[in-house]
């Protein structure tokens, strides 16, 4: 489907000599001051408006945004799409198309962050990562933060997981290294971790010897889910490059507070969080909060209501971690995690809607989240 509109010059200088240049250029949300520029804007977002079949309206108006790339072929920006645009005049008129399926807007500043892929990297080059996740019978979880890490770009993914596990992980998933948890504690070359998605609370003995081995090996972590629980028992016993994601009702037991009180105080939560734990943290939800030791935050714009779904947040994890594995600091981590995580679920709610969206698809999305890299 295409939309296109031709608005006469005049048209517009009629009505600036009426109503003057600051009301249409408010009206059309821009500073330009020429007749014809301003007839081809707003030719341009009358054929946006029958482009999506709505028409023009209030929103449109008001919310769509020209932009031209650095050859100058210029796209029309929309509730974060972007639309292939079409400008020109003959005589009296201004003409504009609006065609093509509308495409996420990739935020260029985060595409910067993303870890470098050398033209003579190998499967070290970035980094191996190991996963501790899954008790007995809960491999579900396992297999989406292992196949999430694979599908962000980590060399070796290493699912320690319940021996009675092994079998039915080794039948589902083909590139990741299935091993028993405790292999883990005589295993010298993990670069990352991501521990906690259905990892029970049970295991006591053995998450107090984990954390030691972090902590001795200073080993970049991610810690979720039910490895939080473990995380308030034993507190940070000095793993110093730590990353924690909990939603807001994990947040509140960290700090033995209400839900009500993190939602109402989402820095502050943040930061005591932080402090508390020594650690980077998440607070999940809308307009995820990535908060630093430091002080500095990231409040993340990525994302929809399709993402509030069991599993999903297994799937950050493993995202996250596999970032960590890159080498990717906790904070660079984090903030890559919680933007390409939202960005697959925009890109999928295109595809299969927003109500229809489990996790798998959010890992399905990874394929498509990063090709803007590959031509920055």
């Amino acid at each position: 489907m295409s939309g296109i509109d031709i608005v006469r010059i005049n048209r517009i200088i009629e009505l600036i000599e009426r109503r003057g240049l600051d009301f249409v250029q408010n009206m059309l949300n821009t500073r330009e001051e020429s007749p014809e520029t301003l007839a081809g804007i707003f030719a341009s977002k009358e054929a946006l408006g029958k482009h999506l079949g709505s028409g023009i309206n209030k929103n449109i108006l008001e919310n769509s945004i020209i932009l031209k790339d650095d050859k100058g072929k210029p796209s029309i920006i929309f509730e974060k799409k972007k639309y292939e645009l079409s400008i020109s005049h003959d005589g009296d008129y201004a003409v504009a198309s609006v065609t093509g399926d509308s495409k996420i807007m990739v935020d260029k500043e985060i595409l910067k962050l993303l870890p470098a892929r050398p033209s003579n990297a190998n499967k070290a080059t970035f980094g191996r990562l190991g996963i501790v996740a899954g008790q007995k019978g809960m491999i579900g979880c396992a297999k989406l933060s292992s196949r999430a890490a694979m599908r962000a770009g980590a060399g070796y993914v290493y699912l320690f997981s319940e021996e009675e596990n092994k079998t039915s992980l080794e039948i589902c998933l083909d590139e990741e290294i299935i091993m028993g948890r405790e292999d883990l504690l005589f295993f010298c070359t993990i670069d990352a971790f991501a521990v906690g998605p259905g990892i029970g609370y049970s295991s006591e003995e053995y998450m107090e010897k984990l954390f030691s081995y972090i902590a001795e090996r200073n080993i970049r972590t991610v810690l979720d889910a039910d490895g939080l629980y473990y995380l308030k028992k034993f507190g940070n016993v000095g793993m110093n490059q730590l990353i924690i994601t909990p939603h807001p009702m994990e947040a509140a037991r960290l700090l033995s507070k209400d839900v009500s009180y993190i939602m109402k105080n989402r820095l502050k939560s943040a930061e005591e969080i932080s402090q508390k734990y020594s650690c980077d943290v998440i607070i999940k939800g809308e307009g995820s909060l990535v908060y630093n030791k430091n002080g500095e935050y990231y409040i993340n714009e990525s994302g929809n209501n399709g993402l509030a779904t069991a599993g999903t947040g297994d799937v950050l994890t493993g995202i996250i971690g596999a970032f960590l594995a890159n080498g990717c600091d906790t904070y660079r981590a984090g903030k890559l995690g919680v933007y390409f995580h939202g960005l697959s679920a925009d890109i999928m709610a295109q595809k299969i809607s927003k109500r229809a969206m489990i996790a798998s698809d959010i890992i399905e999305g990874l394929k498509y989240v990063f090709m803007e890299e590959d031509y920055a």
